[in-house]
């Protein structure tokens, strides 16, 4: 009973009710960066009192801005940039925010005109969430300090009878600061690239300036070797000769001559006096008694440097010795060459070569190295069972 003399006793049935089974009309009402609104239009279409411009500016704000505020509005949100504004809720289309914008905030509505309380919501940020989030009644939500990317906003709405409409969606892009930008990359990957270009260019001038200095006192020392066997022990010789027996005599003149080529291989004196020419015929000349037949091919080429002359001349001499000492060869070309705006020196035996890894760190040939680092050429060989070949490659004018 309800008590009443009037209604008497009633009886309530709820499946006759008439229950709406159908989706929500769900819409996207506004959108505001860094918890303010925005007059999307004022971005886009600078001049005073444009229509447009103020009809949206009394939707969002509920009054016309004056110049004042319209500047600084621009100013404060004029790097986002848009494709268009739709239409009725006046939103911006294709949305990209730069980075120190990266807090958006979205308002959205079902149409309920029963009990609107109780409609649902539930959304998902593609790119921040992995799942829906249940948002009960709320009509807003907000996304801040977002990182650089993009992103699709979604939300759906269920009614009182729990039927949800399909999800609406709007997708924005946040830029990286410019720190993270690709250019800024590109900048980081040069300057790294400077760095070691630079680290190593350092290291290698360190190495050329140690070998040259170790060089160069190799060089003083066989100077001073050769002084002294000139100097002092070839008096003592003559002093010897003149007063011993003449069949000593021989002997003696035998030595005499064998340490004056010794010194005069060991001072670097006549290689300044000489052509390079000159100086490695005189190389050959002196190999050929080994033995050895020799092809050679020597053009008459200036060099001024008496750094490189000497540098070059010991390359050649160091390799014609290793050629003697240790290749078994029978033949040997050498070839001295200018060719345009180079010098080229090729040296090749057909012995039975050598193991690069093994001789890699074998004095001889890290001296070549050295002094081809020294006087800026290039220096390869190339090595097998049939022979081995020299080639050394320096720009002129030299």
């Amino acid at each position: 009973g309800t008590g009443s003399d009037k209604t008497g006793l009633v009886r309530f049935d709820y499946s006759a009710l008439n229950k709406n089974l159908k989706p929500l009309n769900l819409t996207l009402q506004n959108i505001k960066i860094n918890q303010h609104n925005i007059c999307w239009y004022n971005l886009v279409n600078h001049k005073r009192d444009n229509k447009k411009n103020v009809q949206q500016e009394f939707l969002v704000f509920n009054k016309s801005l004056n110049d004042v505020e319209r500047k600084n509005e621009r100013l404060q949100f004029g790097d986002i940039k848009f494709d268009s504004i739709s239409k009725f809720h006046n939103l911006p289309q294709k949305l990209i925010l730069p980075y120190h914008l990266n807090t958006i905030t979205f308002e959205y509505a079902a149409i309920e005109t029963g009990r609107a309380k109780l409609v649902k919501y539930q959304t998902k940020l593609e790119g921040y969430d992995e799942n829906w989030q249940q948002r009960n009644n709320e009509k807003n939500v907000t996304f801040g300090n977002l990182s650089e990317g993009k992103y699709t906003f979604k939300v759906s709405a269920a009614n009182q009878y729990g039927v949800w409409n399909n999800p609406i969606s709007y997708t924005f892009i946040i830029l990286p600061p410019y720190y993270r930008t690709w250019w800024a990359y590109c900048f980081y990957l040069i300057g790294f690239g400077c760095i070691v270009l630079g680290y190593n260019h350092l290291k290698q001038r360190k190495a050329i300036k140690l070998a040259q200095l170790i060089i160069q006192k190799q060089d003083e020392e066989k100077q001073r070797i050769s002084r002294d066997l000139h100097d002092d022990l070839g008096q003592e010789l003559s002093y010897l000769k003149m007063n011993s027996e003449i069949k000593n005599k021989p002997s003696i003149d035998r030595i005499i001559n064998k340490i004056r080529t010794i010194s005069y291989n060991l001072s670097p004196v006549k290689i300044i006096d000489s052509s390079i020419k000159e100086l490695i015929t005189e190389l050959i000349t002196d190999a050929e008694k080994s033995n050895l037949f020799f092809s050679y091919e020597i053009d008459d080429i200036f060099i001024k440097s008496n750094e490189v002359k000497i540098n070059l001349y010991r390359i050649t001499q160091e390799a014609l010795t290793n050629i003697i000492k240790h290749s078994k060869a029978e033949n040997v070309r050498l070839r001295l060459r200018k060719i345009e705006d180079y010098l080229i020196l090729e040296i090749k035996d057909n012995g039975i070569g050598f193991s690069p890894i093994k001789n890699n760190k074998a004095i001889g040939l890290s001296s070549m190295k050295e002094r081809a680092k020294i006087i800026k050429a290039s220096f390869t060989i190339e090595t097998t069972d049939k022979g081995t070949t020299l080639l050394l490659k320096l720009k002129l004018p030299i």
